[in-house]
């Protein structure tokens, strides 16, 4: 499952049964077949593999802890900053591998998970917390919060 994961990120969408060979997989699309009976069926198992709950990044019922140091405020996170490899797929596939602002599709190096409300203002890398932005619009946004599309 993690090489189906690895890529689809390398491609920036969902792999087709052709592109399961080097250099993209290290196993053909025949592996999955004898394993699951269908590169389909393969696929059905990866959905299910990339939507178990992801322990490291899951947000727990209690509110955000806060604390204040000389006056600012500073964040307890429950979550890592930086988004799994799974998470990244759940993100990749709700989105559509689309910017969230201008709607290009994206690849590679022009692919970034953004923080919908900043990591640096309390934010958790949580499924509904992250967004695809392309390189432009996220280093452009900064710590701004864009209101829900």
């Amino acid at each position: 499952m993690e090489n189906i994961e690895e890529v689809w990120i390398k491609l920036g969408r969902q792999p087709v049964y052709r592109e399961m060979k080097q250099p993209f997989s290290k196993y053909t699309g025949d592996t999955y077949g004898n394993k699951f009976g269908t590169w389909r069926k393969a696929l059905e198992a990866f959905v299910e593999f990339v939507d178990k709950d992801d322990d490291n990044n899951q947000e727990t019922e209690e509110n955000i802890s806060e604390i204040i140091q000389n006056n600012e405020i500073v964040f307890k996170h429950k979550t890592k900053r930086l988004p799994s490899e799974r998470l990244k797929v759940q993100v990749l596939m709700r989105d559509g591998n689309k910017c969230r602002l201008c709607d290009i599709t994206l690849t590679g190096d022009n692919i970034h998970f953004d923080h919908r409300i900043p990591w640096s203002k309390g934010g958790e890398t949580v499924l509904e917390n992250l967004q695809i932005l392309c390189a432009k619009h996220n280093l452009a946004k900064g710590t701004l919060e864009y209101p829900e599309k």
